[in-house]
């Protein structure tokens, strides 16, 4: 029989932006989640060295599930339209939000409740079927029932003790439902298994401001970690800690620092999507939009068709609040 964890799902990636071979990999590899209220909202950063830094606009949502919904629909319609390929690659300065799909268009779709009841009954019967725990957790994530979603990445867990990317989950799971110290604990525990495993520290990064800590102790720990991956001669894991960093510079406010930081990216492999798209957005928030543009347009040659870059780049960098 064949797993309900192949339900068609819209994909949703977690984890730090590397390179565009290394994230289709990656992305191959992870069950879909579903739209619109799949969208992870990291809590508001605030950059602590620079008197110029701002706050990032990304706010915890806690309310609600409506208001969750309503919220995420009209963030991601709204930089769905701002930096839409067809539209000239120029994203303005504001948008209007626009309106949430109307409830004749959700009728179209399976509801939470019965993707989530379905699933369960074949649980109950395979309880070790991965592809439908996959497919659970992010059903009950996109009806914000999120204890209920980390008790399924426990089982997860359980059944792939060796695969990073449940814990990380769960400790976003955790930040999200403001439990930061839990989610640094568990963050803590996969570095310790997995001493290079960039998007463990992204996620420290976030439970550390969340909770009004200094998070430079974080930064230089990733430091050290390139140091590891220059002399064990660890290219893509290198890659990726230097992305997280570019994100860094740009929300410590240090933009040329950035973008130096992804033009040698660039040049290590300029097939890579992902360091135009961000040095575009760079320059959208400096208003330099004739070399925004510039990026964009060499991001659009080089992107996958159909690929969700606008939802991956909300979820995964720190700096995309400050674009919106």
């Amino acid at each position: 029989m064949e797993s309900l964890g192949r339900l068609k799902i819209h994909r949703q990636p977690f984890f730090t932006h590397t390179s565009s071979s290394s994230f289709l990999e990656q992305s191959s590899t992870l069950r879909p989640f579903i739209r619109p209220n799949s969208s992870f909202k990291y809590p508001s950063i605030k950059a602590s060295s620079s008197s110029k830094s701002q706050n990032l606009i990304i706010p915890l949502q806690k309310s609600a599930p409506f208001r969750v919904l309503k919220s995420t629909c009209i963030t991601l319609a709204t930089a769905a339209a701002l930096l839409s390929l067809n539209l000239q690659l120029k994203p303005p300065a504001i948008a209007a939000p626009l309106t949430p799909p109307s409830s004749t268009d959700s009728d179209k779709h399976v509801t939470y409740e019965e993707q989530e009841r379905a699933l369960e009954e074949h649980l109950a019967t395979h309880p070790t079927d991965v592809d439908s725990l996959r497919s659970l957790v992010e059903v009950k994530f996109g009806s914000y029932k999120l204890p209920e979603a980390i008790q399924v990445l426990d089982r997860l867990i359980k059944l792939e003790p060796d695969e990073p990317k449940w814990p990380v989950q769960k400790a976003r799971y955790f930040t999200c439902d403001g439990y930061t110290q839990s989610a640094k604990t568990v963050l803590e525990e996969v570095l310790a298994k997995h001493p290079l495993r960039a998007e463990a520290y992204h996620g420290l990064v976030v439970a550390y401001s969340n909770a009004g800590l200094d998070w430079r102790k974080v930064e230089r720990r990733i430091e050290e970690a390139m140091l590891r991956c220059e002399r064990e001669n660890k290219r893509k894991e290198y890659r990726e800690f230097k992305h997280l960093v570019a994100q860094i510079r740009v929300v410590r406010g240090k933009h040329s620092e950035a973008l130096k930081l992804y033009e040698e990216l660039v040049e290590d492999e300029p097939s890579d999507f992902w360091p135009y798209f961000c040095q575009g957005a760079i320059y959208t928030l400096l208003k330099e939009e004739d070399k925004a543009e510039e990026q964009y347009l060499k991001f659009k040659r080089l992107v996958p068709e159909n690929y969700n870059y606008m939802e991956d780049f909300l979820v995964n960098n720190l700096f995309a609040g400050e674009l919106f």
